[in-house]
Order: C-alpha cells, then structure tokens, then sequence
C-alpha cells in the first residue's frame, strides 16, 4: 500500500513537471518569436536611421552650397515669416524624428 502512495505521488510530481516543461516550452518559443520579430525591426530601423543619415549629409552639403553663394543671404530674407515658420517646423519635426530613430537604437 505504502508503494503504491509513492508510485502515484511520483507518477503525481512527473505529471506537474512534465506541464511545467510544456509551459517553459511555450514561452520559450513565444520568446524567440519576439525576438525574431524585434531583430526584424532593428534591422528595418538601422536601414532607415543610415538613410536618414545620408538625407541628413546630402542637406547639410546643400546647405553649403547655398551658403556660399552669392546670393544666399538674400535668399531667405525673401522668404515672409510664415514660410520661415513652416520650414523650422519641417526642420523641428525631422529632428525630431532622428533622434527617436537614434534613442531606439
């Protein structure tokens, strides 16, 4: 009778275990999944922070250009404030949008 109580509390603890082994395994694979998933992500987010970057260069070569003609001062003081406005708002939001690429990496 004692054998038997050990056979069922052994076949009981075997049981627990072998469902605690299936809910690791399944976290496990949801954990790879994600991990799958968010490798993907860094990989598309590291593709478009370098095109930002060379947005961001080919800009800034522009913006020399246009500094270092002649007629660049008077370029942007032809612009009324409301066009000046807007392009700091353009500029704010790219900004902005480079460095939340930037903090996500």
């Amino acid at each position: 009778m004692a054998e038997q109580i050990q056979i069922e509390y052994i076949l009981d603890a075997l049981e627990k275990s072998e469902t605690r082994i299936t809910r690791l395994t399944e976290v496990y694979s949801k954990t790879i999944s994600d991990n799958k998933e968010l490798e993907s992500s860094l990989g598309k987010f590291r593709k478009e922070n370098e095109l930002l970057k060379d947005r961001i260069n080919y800009l800034e070569k522009e913006l020399d250009k246009l500094r270092n003609t002649q007629f660049s001062g008077s370029l942007f003081d032809k612009l009324s404030f409301g066009e000046r406005k807007v392009i700091r708002e353009k500029l704010d939001e790219f900004i902005e949008k480079i460095n939340k690429h930037i903090e996500s990496i």
